[in-house]
């Protein structure tokens, strides 16, 4: 059974995963290092991957849909 706070955690978990494939698309085209000036550095792209990435995670924590959430639930 779903509540309105059950909705607003689906809802940031997919957002997640929509903003996690838009910084794999920047890595896969811009790559892992970019040029800055006259030297290489780290895609920002892939720092807001691993934040959304966690967002992700939790979302699915909280949903029960982890193998450790779906464990809990059982219980």
């Amino acid at each position: 059974m779903l509540s309105n706070l059950d909705i607003d955690c689906i809802e940031m978990t997919a957002y997640a995963i929509y903003r996690m494939r838009q910084a794999r698309q920047s890595l896969d085209q811009e790559g892992l290092l970019i040029q800055q000036g006259e030297k290489l550095v780290k895609n920002p792209a892939a720092n807001i991957e691993k934040d959304y990435q966690k967002i992700f995670w939790q979302g699915c924590v909280q949903l029960g849909l982890s193998p450790v959430s779906r464990a809990k639930l059982s219980k």
